[in-house]
């Protein structure tokens, strides 16, 4: 079953470094988002969970390491992420270049050869 950016209970302490009873005690005050399937806890699997509030009165310098790791992870993807939609842009823009220049010489070759055909019939 794809639980599309959710991850349970168990998977989340461990990613993130937090205890379960830390968890389960956030669950139970209502003060992090969570779903609850057939007895399993799910846990949005991102960073705002974890900066989020009430959620841990812990200083973004005293995050578990496990938790700094992925936050690191996910600054450098998003940079990688932006880099690549820029590239792709440009890209894109040339391949429009590219396309409107084949056109053209594709519309002068054919001017060429009817000229030259219509040459060769009044020879």
């Amino acid at each position: 079953m794809d639980h599309g950016g959710w991850i349970d209970l168990h998977a989340f302490a461990a990613k993130y470094g937090i205890s379960l009873s830390t968890l389960r005690r956030r669950i139970r005050s209502k003060s992090i988002e969570f779903k609850l399937e057939r007895g399993r806890y799910w846990l949005p699997d991102t960073l705002n969970v974890m900066s989020a509030a009430p959620l841990f009165s812990r200083k973004g310098d005293d995050l578990p390491q496990q938790a700094v790791k992925a936050r690191d992870f996910a600054a450098a993807e998003n940079s990688d992420l932006v880099t690549l939609e820029n590239e792709n842009r440009k890209l894109k823009a040339q391949i429009a270049e590219l396309e409107t220049l084949v056109r053209v010489l594709e519309s002068e070759l054919e001017d060429l050869q009817t000229s030259s055909t219509q040459g060769s019939a009044q020879a």
